[in-house]
C-alpha cells in the first residue's frame, strides 16, 4: 500500500483521539457544573432536570405543573432513590462498562434472535 494511505489512516486515528478527548473535556466541564449545582441545592437541581425531562418551561409553568413537580420531588425524597436517570440506562452503562461493548451487543443481538 501506498505511504499517503497510511498518512491518512494515522490522520484518522488522530483526529479521532482529539475529538475524543474534546469531548471528554466538554463532558468533566457540565458534570462539575452539575454536580457543584447538584450538592448546592439538590430538590432544585431535581426540579430542573425534571422539567428538561417532562418539557415544562419553569418560566411559564403552571399551578398543576407546580404542583406535580413538588410531589414529585416528594416521593423522589421519600423512596431515596440513588439515581436521577432511568435504571435501566444505568444497567446499560454498567453492562457496557463491566463486559465491554461488543459483549453488551452480542448479548443483545442473541436475545433478539431468541424472541
Amino acid at each position: 500500500m501506498p505511504t499517503s494511505h497510511y498518512k491518512a489512516q494515522l490522520s484518522k486515528g488522530f483526529e479521532e483521539m482529539v475529538e475524543a478527548s474534546v469531548s471528554v473535556s466538554l463532558v468533566n466541564t457540565i458534570f462539575n457544573t452539575l454536580q457543584a449545582l447538584q450538592k448546592e441545592s439538590p430538590k432544585l437541581f431535581y426540579q430542573a432536570m425534571l422539567c428538561l425531562d417532562t418539557k415544562a418551561k419553569p418560566s411559564s409553568i403552571t399551578p398543576s405543573q407546580y404542583q406535580a413537580m413538588e410531589f414529585t420531588w416528594s416521593q423522589f425524597e421519600l423512596n431515596k432513590k440513588k439515581n436521577i436517570l432511568d435504571k435501566d440506562f444505568i444497567q446499560l452503562f454498567n453492562q457496557v462498562e463491566e463486559n465491554g461493548l461488543t459483549y453488551y451487543t452480542q448479548n443483545q443481538q442473541e436475545t433478539n434472535d431468541n424472541e
